[in-house]
């Protein structure tokens, strides 16, 4: 059977099309934004492309921040203490500090010892930047640096740690409930999108690098469905539309692996620090019972204080049904042709980095890749122009602690 298993199915990716986008360019004018003159779909192209290339610059740079946070905060290759926060890793002369220094030539020395996957992927990416031997120090210092400087550095880091994706999907799985106890959700779901469902690759301070890099949202998404019934083990499929190279080569291993019987295993640490409600709690503990088994857990460092885990193993034959495909929402599409269309998207995590327009131009790309009657949630607030094609359905907001701290989540239905 595991023999058997095909790999998910997408539809063609290309750059969204002018006669399609001439509405949406319309909208954005109305609503006070400056567009470009399209006089043709040529002129569309052009700006359409140099767009793309910004928005893959970006996502570069976090691949590069997922490779700094590993030199400041791992644990599995060295000894040093981690740093206690990125800002921390530079004076105020803006130099790195020699604690760092030492770190970076921990790190060096790990890349030509190490052969897990974390290690394997890094080297992946030092190779297609052209990243020379001799070029190597100065080039991670760089990176480093930067991160240290920029405010916004750890906060971005923070929002890809297992704990707080946990508590997305949490929000994802009570918001759907509240919308199907409405009548909201579609009557069966057998294909799902993921935007940008994140990956846990390295680690922050105090959520340091003791598992391996792992992908929670499509699993979660996929149990989430099937817990409420929206979907069948047997018949849901869930595509991953990914612009980070990390996240590709994960998910497509663990894809691949799964086909071949192999098992993907959830660490699922939890800090009593984050003062989760008795509901958030709920799920943490019953995670994974739908799509796979509870399987020994990795030990949790000494210096995790407060920390405890589970781990779940996912079933082979659910696991091959996640595939990854690179793709930025903000320029491109997949085609909604010949079953390929989707009856659920998610897209929690690249949206609220995206300007006004940007947000416009991937709700209309998402719009594209939805069937009739299709369900898309996005985080909210939103400041995209919607367009015709999407109705919005309402805001559904999901504690995840005591205090009321929590996800609003906007849900919009394809007409």
């Amino acid at each position: 059977m595991l023999a058997g298993m095909a790999a998910v199915a997408f539809g063609a990716v290309h750059f969204l099309r002018w006669p399609k986008m001439q509405p949406v360019v319309a909208s954005l004018t109305a609503a006070g934004e400056k567009m470009p003159e399209f006089g043709n779909a040529s002129d569309w192209d052009i700006w359409l492309s140099t767009r793309d290339l910004e928005i893959r610059s970006q996502a570069e740079r976090g691949v590069e921040d997922s490779v700094s946070a590993l030199i400041l905060f791992g644990t599995t290759f060295t000894n040093l203490p981690p740093i206690a926060s990125a800002n921390a890793a530079a004076n105020a002369a803006g130099s790195l500090t020699p604690a760092v220094n030492a770190r970076i030539d921990a790190f060096i020395k790990a890349l030509d010892e190490r052969d897990d996957e974390r290690f394997v992927t890094v080297l992946d990416f030092l190779r297609r930047r052209r990243v020379t031997e001799e070029e190597l120090r100065a080039f991670l210092a760089g990176i480093v640096r930067r991160l240290a400087l920029e405010r916004t550095g750890e906060e971005r880091l923070h929002e890809y740690t297992t704990s707080a994706l946990l508590m997305v999907d949490f929000a994802i799985e009570e918001a759907l409930r509240a919308l199907k106890s409405k009548g909201e959700t579609p009557a069966q779901t057998h294909r799902i999108a993921i935007i940008s469902g994140g990956l846990d690759f390295a680690g922050t301070p105090g959520n340091y690098d003791f598992h391996q890099p792992q992908a929670i949202t499509p699993f979660a998404v996929l149990e989430a469905a099937l817990r409420l019934n929206l979907a069948q083990p047997g018949d849901a499929q869930v595509a991953v539309f990914e612009l980070s190279p990390f996240a590709l080569a994960h998910l497509r291993s663990a894809a691949a692996k799964a086909r071949a019987g192999g098992r993907y295993v959830l660490q699922l640490p939890r800090r009593s620090s984050d003062g989760w409600n008795a509901a958030a709690r709920a799920y943490w503990s019953h995670f994974g019972d739908l799509i796979g088994a509870a399987t020994p857990a990795i030990s949790v460092p000494v210096e995790l204080h407060g920390v405890e885990t589970r781990a779940v193993a996912v079933k082979p034959q659910l696991a091959a049904r996640i595939g990854a495909e690179d793709m930025d929402v903000v320029t491109e599409t997949a085609d909604n042709t010949a079953g390929t269309g989707f009856d659920l998207v998610v897209a929690l995590h690249a949206l609220a980095t995206f300007d006004r327009i940007e947000q416009t131009l991937a709700f209309a790309s998402i719009a594209q890749m939805m069937n009739a009657g299709g369900l898309f949630l996005a985080d909210a607030p939103v400041s995209a122009v919607i367009p015709a094609e999407l109705q919005p359905i309402g805001v559904e907001h999901v504690a995840f602690t005591d205090r009321g701290e929590g996800h609003d989540i906007a849900a919009y239905r394809r007409k």
